[in-house]
């Protein structure tokens, strides 16, 4: 079994600088990038880094840097930008059809905070859109999607599975969505489940109406999925917790995380979460938390 916690889950030291350079302000911020720009061939960049460009980008840019690097990042910003155009404008045909069925979807991952955060789309690239519906809707929500011609990634996974939480679909465009029924692996007893819909909020793409999970149950799921492992280097969960610590520092309940953490059973990944968010990036975390 892999271990959740072995080092390669973390950062590498040119990672870091990156993560510095996009995250912080003022010197501290340019350094990095100086640093982590010499460091680094960029034709090579692992796409973990890459999704962090637009961020970069913009950073920089705030901070009135003038390079010739400044051309590339913007290209590979207005290419994150365009694919998330097209998967929302793909996925946006789903979830209409979702809702006109008489199903509800609740938007979590990086579409939860981009319709969250109402964010340019090209600051939270993503290679799918996760979203939840009820578990008894599952099966129903599964036959639309397929109606709609879009294709299980797994040939195996066509239909409602209840020892699984989610199954994730491919359309003829390659944009890929992952249908939810549970939203974390330690809860497919769905015993938490109804607390996720009652926490969250509404909101829209577009015309559509969704759900979007509420900013503490996404700020423990994004430290969760973020301390596994991944073959992708797994940053973005880094960056997607500043966001939701600095954009609702005062809206996350910190009392109900740590309750909530123990009932899940993920205290471990949490306690280095949060640890990791508040030593490395002085994140807003109370230290009685920690």
């Amino acid at each position: 079994m892999t271990n959740p916690l072995r080092n390669s889950c973390w950062p590498t030291p040119e990672q870091r600088l990156l993560l510095h350079a996009v995250l912080l302000k003022g010197q501290d911020a340019i350094s990095a990038w100086e640093q982590w720009a010499a460091k680094l061939n960029f034709d090579k960049l692992d796409y973990g880094s890459q999704r962090l460009i637009p961020l970069l980008y913009r950073n920089l840019l705030d901070h009135g840097i003038q390079h010739t690097l400044m051309a590339r990042y913007k290209g590979v910003y207005r290419r994150f930008w365009l694919s998330n155009q097209f998967l929302f404008n793909h996925i946006k045909s789903v979830l209409s059809s979702l809702n006109e069925a008489g199903i509800k979807t609740l938007l979590f991952k990086g579409a939860g905070l981009v319709v969250g955060y109402h964010l340019n789309y090209a600051l939270r690239p993503m290679d799918d859109i996760d979203f939840l519906v009820h578990k008894e809707a599952a099966q129903t929500a599964i036959d639309v999607i397929k109606d709609l011609d879009w294709f299980p990634l797994y040939g195996s996974d066509k239909d409602f599975n209840p020892m699984k939480k989610a199954v994730m679909y491919r359309n003829r465009n390659g944009q890929t969505l992952d249908l939810h029924w549970h939203s974390l692996n330690c809860d497919l007893t769905g015993k938490h489940d109804g607390g996720y819909w009652e926490r969250s909020f509404s909101a829209q793409i577009d015309e559509v109406p969704v759900r979007v999970m509420g900013f503490t149950d996404q700020l423990i799921h994004t430290c969760v999925h973020g301390i596994w492992w991944n073959e992708i280097p797994p940053m973005r969960w880094i960056v997607d917790s500043i966001i939701l610590l600095e954009n609702s520092g005062a809206v996350i309940q910190w009392d109900f995380l740590m309750e909530h953490s123990k009932q899940l059973r993920v205290t471990l990944p949490m306690y280095h979460g949060l640890r990791y968010l508040k030593n490395e990036l002085n994140a807003p975390v109370p230290e009685d938390v920690v």
